[in-house]
């Protein structure tokens, strides 16, 4: 019995370990023809189809099936209609002008310095993904960054660094900025796990954020003013 289960054991495994190099070498060209192929909804749709084809349903032992419906099933719908909704958000925010009016007023309380535009951008994407998320601010900012980057008084650089720093490093602030953290908490919740809870998770993610920003700000002074 026992030699048996080994031996289902590696049969299992062997059979995994196929089905993951297929869906990664799947996965190796979906990404190589995103980059060189500019309908990008074309490839998506294909390598979707693709992707079915290489992980059929078990229905019953041994019997295989192609079925779409089973993985459409089992998609996030929420979070989709989520993004939908957001980016036409951001599209109505740039058609009322209240992009134009944020970029306006970020660049007279700057002064025409590019180390303090750096430091209002790293501190307002750091503040919005801790209390949001990086995603959304991301796709808030981005029209922003670009009209700040067409302007002839500032260099792209420090702009960019600074965007980037704040929406990477301002998540950790609160739980709720942070995917992670959110499903470290959940599952804690789930296994009883008393001594990781918000609180404490709030009191060491803020400790490193704000030593984040504090670094990230040293670094923008030294790309600016030394080298």
């Amino acid at each position: 019995i026992k030699e048996q289960v080994i031996d289902e054991n590696k049969v299992k495994k062997s059979g995994f370990d196929k089905d993951f190099k297929k869906n990664l070498l799947a996965l190796i060209i979906l990404i190589i023809l995103l980059v060189f192929i500019e309908a990008y909804y074309i490839v998506t749709i294909v390598g979707a189809v693709v992707f079915v084809f290489l992980n059929p349903v078990n229905k019953q032992k041994k019997l295989k099936s192609f079925s779409l419906y089973h993985y459409l099933n089992r998609v996030d719908y929420k979070l989709i209609y989520f993004f939908v909704c957001l980016f036409i958000f951001v599209g109505l925010l740039q058609l009322n002008g209240t992009i134009s009016m944020v970029e306006k007023w970020i660049e007279s309380i700057s002064y025409e310095n590019e180390f303090i535009l750096a430091i209002i951008i790293l501190l307002i994407t750091s503040i919005l993904s801790g209390l949001l998320d990086n995603a959304p601010v991301t796709i808030i900012f981005i029209p922003i960054i670009e009209i700040l980057l067409g302007l002839p008084v500032f260099y792209s650089g420090p702009i960019l660094i600074a965007f980037i720093l704040g929406i990477n490093l301002g998540g950790n602030f609160l739980p709720q900025g942070s995917a992670a953290d959110m499903m470290t908490l959940e599952l804690a919740k789930n296994n009883d796990v008393n001594e990781v809870n918000y609180k404490k998770m709030f009191k060491i993610g803020s400790v490193f954020s704000i030593l984040h920003v504090i670094i990230g700000i040293g670094y923008l002074f030294v790309i600016i003013y030394i080298l």
